[in-house]
């Protein structure tokens, strides 16, 4: 009995060295890289694409000294900018770390399913562990889009200049060459104004962004309004594809509007009269003034007899004229009387326009009204003397033919 415990004891103390040694062999680091995303998804040739690597250690012990390495080859080309090795001093077990690599890829790339080669270690280990990560390659249709249009003036004056700017974008990852912008003024209302209808952007990187700008005329005798104009943009990928797009940008021919105010005719002559006065409404702009309305406003000098204050003109064309009138009773003592009024009008690009104007009206004492109807008498009797003298003399020489 006692041989068999010797036995037993000795059995123990010969597996408990090996069951230690054993578990210190598994309790070790275990490193597994895996592709977390990428985009562009897909990426494009001549692009560029970035992935994002996650470093996870399984294992029960810490991993050091952690060395990790991007291994690009064709059609795969590592950023310049991008260190290819990454060293991380130690990674937890049981923890993770994530990277990330800015990837270059060839213009000629093959469409399809391409790898990327990851390989890492541990400083102690000589050997390299590798992992491939897969990359989707597809190659999409080019497009260069107008982002933006300026106008500057933000509308173009008949006879006058202004600068049409657009600002392009690719849309693609990929380079684009000899793109080439023409604008198509047929049968429009403006001119290049010294300058081409035709430019030329030699070179676009991918999602780059590039202004031109174009310097335009409009004729003279342009009719004020919204036009539009065809764009045309042809490019070419790095494969030397040809591309046509065609957009239209909208642009407006158009000015301030110039409406004049005349009082042309008053019944009124000094205060405490009443009576119609009558207001030309002139257009003396190159564009029709639509929508014009006059709102009168009474105060202390006058009253406003008409039934309405408010008077609807319409629409007044270049170089022309509307008419109104309105009676007012004057009170006071002033010689010259202001009549404040509103003017409101929309241009033809439906721009409304509210404007602070005055009429001024002038007065007269019985004196000056008496000197002007004596003046006017006098000329009345000039004019009837010299008609009278006419009219004998015709007779005259009708009377004298008769005899003969």
């Amino acid at each position: 009995m006692k041989r068999f415990e010797i036995r037993i004891i000795l059995a123990i103390c010969f597996i408990i060295p090996f069951l230690s040694s054993v578990s210190l062999a598994f309790i070790t680091s275990n490193l597994q890289i895996q592709l977390l995303r990428y985009e562009p998804f897909p990426a494009e040739p001549g692009g560029y694409v970035r992935i994002w690597l996650n470093i996870e250690n399984t294992g029960l012990a810490t991993a050091k000294n952690v060395e990790v390495q991007v291994m690009p080859e064709y059609p795969f080309f590592l950023d310049e900018r991008e260190n290819a090795t990454r060293y991380f001093g130690e990674i937890l077990a049981k923890d993770n770390v994530v990277i990330d690599y800015l990837i270059r890829i060839a213009p000629d790339a093959v469409e399809g399913k391409n790898n990327i080669t990851i390989r890492f270690r541990e400083k102690e280990s000589e050997i390299w562990n590798e992992k491939k990560v897969e990359v989707y390659i597809k190659f999409s249709y080019p497009t260069i889009s107008i982002e933006n249009v300026r106008l500057i003036p933000t509308f173009i004056e008949p006879g006058k200049s202004a600068t049409l700017s657009l600002m392009l974008k690719n849309m693609g990852e990929s380079d684009l060459r000899n793109i080439i912008i023409k604008l198509d003024l047929t049968n429009q209302q403006i001119v290049m104004n010294n300058d081409v209808n035709e430019k030329i952007i030699k070179y676009m990187k991918g999602n780059e962004s590039k202004e031109i700008s174009f310097n335009i005329l409009s004729y003279p005798n342009a009719t004020c309004g919204f036009y539009k104009i065809p764009i045309f943009i042809k490019y070419y990928d790095y494969l030397g594809n040809e591309y046509l797009k065609e957009y239209f940008i909208t642009f407006v021919i158009g000015e301030q509007p110039k409406l004049e105010l005349n009082l042309e005719k008053s019944e009124v002559l000094k205060s405490g009269d009443y009576g119609n006065i009558e207001v030309r409404v002139i257009n003396r702009g190159s564009c029709e003034v639509k929508l014009v309305k006059i709102i009168l406003e009474e105060n202390n000098n006058f009253n406003i007899l008409s039934s309405s204050k408010n008077f609807y003109v319409g629409s007044i064309s270049p170089d022309d004229y509307e008419i109104f009138d309105f009676k007012i009773f004057v009170k006071g003592n002033e010689k010259i009387v202001e009549i404040p009024l509103t003017l409101e009008y929309e241009d033809e690009n439906k721009n409304q326009y509210s404007e602070r104007r005055s009429l001024m009206l002038r007065l007269y004492s019985n004196e000056e009204i008496s000197k002007l109807y004596s003046k006017g008498n006098n000329m009345n009797i000039i004019i009837f003397a010299i008609v009278l003298v006419i009219v004998i003399y015709f007779l005259y020489k009708r009377r004298k033919k008769n005899r003969k």
